[in-house]
């Protein structure tokens, strides 16, 4: 672990005119310039990122032509910039604008005093009381799982781990949010979302993208992916607005929630924002997460 932990430190807005000297890095090349913007980034990222850590250790610095990054390893590092240090580091960026798309100005992207605003509205959807009646939902979808997989596997089938990890994340946010199993919307939605993930990998690895105004074909997908995600997203919170009662649900927290401040609440669009934050935060990552750990399961049965 690097001895200057407060290399990392800066105060808020402060941009960089250069890489701190103390903060190694690999060199940066032309013919990798040219290779990245011409060909995106390696297609083995995982095994890039692991291979970098171990030689040049807990932050590296990246750097391709103006644009510079920092990959950050050691858990101290990570708590430093998401919570000891929060304010430094302003979630402005490309990755945040990318999503905007699909999460708007919800919790995951939204900044300064949007950020505390939106904070303050949705904390009780946090309180463990809450969160411990979300636990009947989480159950009840695994046990559906368990039961669609039961006959699969008397018959020896394989699975797609993945799809099916995506499937249930899916159904248990959906049953969080919307204090339902979303039913028929479930696979459509969870396709979007997945479309929309791939959309947005896809434009980090490949920097000169079109951009999405163009009508390229994958810019079409995406466009029809947000739009299903507006579509259920409105329709149910239409449907639980007309329906006034608290369901117990994220989606009637938020609402029924008033800013304490200024007494307002969240409209429709707000509201449909924080679907699509919980949307990506809850399902998409959370399913790659599983998938993962049954990989590494299979690995290493003697863990199981």
């Amino acid at each position: 672990m690097p001895s200057d932990a407060q290399t990392i430190e800066a105060p808020a807005q402060t941009r960089l005119s250069g890489p701190p000297k103390t903060i190694p890095g690999p060199p940066v090349r032309f013919r990798d310039l040219v290779s990245f913007l011409a060909f995106g980034s390696p297609r083995d990222l995982l095994s890039f990122y692991m291979d970098t850590a171990r030689q040049y250790g807990d932050i590296v610095h990246f750097g391709r032509g103006s644009y510079s990054s920092y990959f950050v390893v050691h858990p101290d590092y990570v708590k430093h910039v998401l919570q000891d240090k929060v304010r430094n580091y302003p979630k402005k960026n490309r990755f945040n604008d990318m999503l905007k798309p699909l999460t708007g100005e919800g919790l995951l992207t939204s900044d300064g005093e949007v950020w505390r605003r939106r904070r303050r509205l949705s904390q009780p959807a946090f309180h463990h009381e809450r969160l411990a009646g979300f636990a009947t939902g989480m159950t009840d979808a695994t046990q559906a799982m368990l039961a669609r997989w039961a006959p699969l596997a008397k018959r020896g089938q394989a699975l797609d781990i993945s799809q099916e990890m995506q499937r249930v994340t899916l159904s248990i946010v959906g049953r969080a949010l919307f204090s339902a199993d979303i039913g028929a919307d479930s696979d459509e939605m969870g396709r979007a979302v997945t479309r929309i993930f791939e959309h947005f990998n896809h434009r980090l690895r490949h920097p000169l993208s079109w951009p999405e105004s163009v009508p390229t074909p994958r810019n079409r997908r995406f466009h029809t992916a947000i739009a299903t995600i507006d579509s259920v997203s409105y329709r149910l919170i239409a449907e639980h607005r007309k329906a006034d009662i608290d369901s117990g649900d994220l989606l009637s927290m938020l609402i029924a929630a008033r800013d304490e401040e200024t007494g307002q609440g969240l409209n429709d669009r707000q509201i449909r924002d924080e679907v699509g934050t919980f949307l990506g935060a809850g399902h998409e990552t959370t399913a790659v997460t599983l998938a993962w750990v049954w990989y590494l399961l299979s690995k290493h049965p003697h863990v199981e």
